[in-house]
């Protein structure tokens, strides 16, 4: 996850501040959602949150990306993102 973090970061950092397409917005969303699940998941891991409440928080965020109409052509690229996120060695934290 740490790679794929690493390259939207990358590729939101050489975008404009303000997203001009559905698409910029959609990379903008998973480069936040891929960012909270670090976060979400060092924070679980030394114990300041319980995991199930970073799980909780993380569905949150990815359910809020699914409603949002501006994107909502994109939903395939955050399910992606979110079944990553689920998959990747945090401990257990988002499965």
């Amino acid at each position: 996850m740490k790679a794929i973090l690493l390259t939207v970061a990358i590729l939101a950092s050489a975008m404009p501040s303000q997203a001009e397409n559905g698409e910029q917005y959609a990379t903008y969303y998973i480069g936040v959602l891929y960012g909270s699940a670090q976060v979400l998941c060092d924070l679980a891991n030394k114990g300041s949150i319980k995991a199930e409440t970073a799980r909780n928080k993380m569905a949150e965020m990815y359910q809020a990306s699914l409603n949002d109409k501006d994107i909502s052509q994109y939903s395939g690229l955050m399910s992606e993102a979110y079944e990553d996120i689920k998959d990747d060695s945090c401990g257990g934290v988002f499965k």
